[in-house]
């Protein structure tokens, strides 16, 4: 989703940037420029948009799912930081009370920076949607 968000702020200013280095005439400027400025402020109101909406999802998950443990099986630091927390990728084999074991992959921020991280085959909770492989990891 970021990505298509990015491609619809770039290729309008590539396209104007490029018309202006070679020097041709842009077709009816006025609605060129215009239509950049509504892509650019629907790129801005979406991104948080896709935010809150993951979130939203993942509360009605944790109001709604079912309590479960997962064991890591393997975790992986995704390169990615938000507010100096990092994020990493945990391999989970998820043991719901009722249903088979299965394994599923799900991105995990350390939320405080001096918090230790989490280690291959710790046990953590999550809430599961049954009938899915869909997990949310508990707060603690």
């Amino acid at each position: 989703m970021v990505t298509a968000i990015i491609i619809l702020v770039f290729v309008p200013v590539g396209i104007f940037l490029f018309f202006e280095a070679t020097g041709d005439h842009i077709p009816d400027e006025d609605i060129f420029i215009g239509v950049m400025i509504g892509v650019s402020i629907l790129a801005i109101l979406l991104i948080p948009g896709v935010f809150a909406l993951r979130w939203l999802r993942e509360q009605s998950i944790r109001n709604t799912g079912t309590p479960a443990r997962a064991k890591i099986l393997n975790i992986e630091d995704t390169g990615v930081l938000i507010n100096d927390c990092p994020v990493y990728e945990l391999h989970l084999e998820v043991h719901p009370p009722w249903d088979q074991v299965f394994e599923t992959t799900t991105e995990y921020c350390v939320r405080s920076p001096g918090l230790p991280s989490p280690k291959p085959g710790a046990e953590i909770p999550v809430f599961w949607v049954p009938g899915t492989t869909v997990i949310v990891i508990a707060d603690e």
